[in-house]
């Protein structure tokens, strides 16, 4: 997936048409490990707001970066 930025500005479309097919090709060859860490990065996520007493994530970051609802 190297290079691929570069290729993106590219002019031609033929080109970033390939820089997306090589980009998209490279993120499929890892999808499982990306699913994986997400997964744990969702878990990891709603302990810290249950341990602060929030229902989500979410709600709980709102609060933390001083946001609310309204």
């Amino acid at each position: 997936m190297e290079g691929v930025a570069a290729m993106m500005d590219d002019v031609r479309s033929e080109v970033r048409k390939a820089a997306a097919a090589k980009l998209t090709e490279g993120l499929l060859s890892i999808r499982p490990k990306l699913q994986d860490l997400w997964e744990k990065m969702w878990k990891t996520r709603q302990q810290i707001a249950s341990n602060a007493g929030y229902a989500n994530y979410a709600l709980y970051s709102y609060k933390a970066h001083g946001r609310e609802f309204t």
